[in-house]
């Protein structure tokens, strides 16, 4: 056979897998609804689920819990939105399975006068309970920090920053694992979105807060 006339293909390089479009995909993520996301500012209380479906012409079908605020958390005399009011903040970081405190020693226990103040409260679930890949967020000794610590309480005290947010996100999405609420983001798409755009996933959780 004459070479000439064999017909020639163009062979095109290989381009580089996008791993931050991959990991979109693990999370159930797919790519018409990465565009979308990439121009809304925030959730608000309208389940991801309900967003990747496209089901958009109906905004109300599907909606979601929109998880407490870190200051909510915070608060220990507070109340968790759309539970049952017997529901304590304390109830609820246990039903995520956490401990808001450990009983605090007598000579302590005494001297407390305001239940709502954080700083009464003695030990409880540290830092290094949280999971792995959000213990680089902290410069504080995971082992001995209180999480509420990080998490500005009904007088003040605490700490208004990212890393609040991120924790209170983590907790809305153990205590909808743990009840029956449905959150806007469930445990995998959280992790996905913090390790494909952390900046994007703080402006989920906050935009949703109740």
């Amino acid at each position: 056979m004459n070479p000439e006339n064999q017909s020639t293909k163009e062979v095109k390089p290989t381009s580089p897998v996008d791993k931050k479009r991959r990991s979109f995909t693990k999370a159930g993520i797919t790519a018409p609804v990465i565009m979308t996301l990439a121009n809304r500012p925030a959730f608000g209380a309208q389940c991801l689920s309900n967003i990747l479906s496209g089901n958009l012409s109906n905004p109300g079908a599907g909606s979601c819990w929109g998880g407490n605020s870190p200051g909510g958390w915070g608060n220990p005399g507070g109340q968790i939105g759309s539970l049952d009011a017997s529901w304590s903040t304390v109830k609820a970081w246990e039903m995520a399975g956490f401990n808001y405190s450990e009983p605090c020693p007598e000579s302590k226990s005494k001297r407390r006068k305001n239940d709502n103040q954080s700083s009464t409260y003695c030990g409880g679930s540290c830092l290094i309970d949280l999971p792995d890949f959000l213990h680089g967020e902290f410069t504080e000794n995971l082992d001995t920090t209180p999480i509420r610590d990080m998490l500005p309480n009904a007088l003040g005290a605490g700490l208004y920053d990212n890393r609040g947010n991120l924790i209170a996100g983590w907790l809305n999405v153990q205590l909808a694992k743990n009840t029956s609420l449905s959150y806007v983001l469930n445990e995998a798409q959280f992790i996905s979105l913090y390790e494909t755009d952390r900046g994007y996933l703080i402006n989920v959780i906050v935009g949703s807060f109740e």
